[in-house]
């Protein structure tokens, strides 16, 4: 991708996020804000603990317009989500909102109406599935603009990624359903040729071994702890 025109965002990631990304963070929240340029909703794939939730901070930093923003995670990655914002572009809170998949599903009837500027979508594997109701849920919700994140590996079926992106780009809808017709099914090596060169331009996946150089080798120790007599008597 040509990111000549938002070479600028160096500066507006200096001033704005508390922190100093790496250069494939960089690269990552330039491929966000070029997808969005675009009208384009993606997938941000890499692998976990390479700072996607920093990378989509950053992106959002950069904006014009302060949200508002909703953030869809388990339950368990919120209370994450509030202190990296706290943490690296604490202006940001104002216009954010955080909601886990459960309470979207129980409570969406409050936020259908709300026009979100982004909606971002965390630990994307719990909603791949479109016959949930976690799935019709997030449908529901109006945005210009979707991110879906994910840290597992997004190649099992090429089916669970079309879930994705019907959600990302709800316009995609006609091309799968004429995809799966021509090819009959989406499962078939054709279609899967096919899912690949069309969806791979909106999907950026690195693994550590691809942009980080300076990590130690891992290290497994196999630590044994004893139960006390009270947690024996439990278990």
């Amino acid at each position: 991708a040509d990111f000549s025109a938002v070479d600028s965002l160096d500066m507006l990631m200096e001033s704005r996020v508390n922190a100093v990304l790496r250069p494939y963070q960089k690269y990552g929240v330039k491929w966000l804000h070029y997808h969005r340029m675009n009208g384009i909703g993606c997938l941000l794939a890499d692998e976990m603990g390479l700072g996607k939730t920093v990378e989509v901070i950053s992106h959002l930093a950069c904006l014009d317009d302060v949200g508002p923003y909703l953030v869809i995670a388990p339950v368990s990655l919120l209370c994450n989500w509030q202190k990296e914002v706290e943490k690296f572009a604490p202006f940001l809170l104002e216009g954010m909102t955080f909601i886990s998949y459960d309470r979207l599903r129980l409570h969406v009837d409050e936020y259908r109406n709300i026009e979100f500027d982004t909606i971002i979508v965390d630990e994307a594997q719990v909603v791949k599935n479109r016959d949930t109701e976690r799935y019709k849920a997030i449908s529901l919700l109006k945005s210009k603009h979707r991110i879906i994140l994910t840290g597992t590996p997004i190649e099992n079926s090429v089916d669970d990624v079309w879930s994705h992106f019907l959600f990302l780009n709800p316009g995609m809808k006609a091309l799968y359903y004429n995809l799966k017709k021509k090819c009959g099914g989406v499962d078939n090596d054709t279609a899967v040729s096919l899912s690949s060169r069309l969806l791979s331009p909106f999907i950026l996946r690195r693994t550590k071994e691809e942009v980080l150089d300076d990590l130690p080798e891992k290290s497994i120790e196999t630590v044994y702890v004893n139960l006390s007599t009270t947690e024996r008597q439990v278990y």
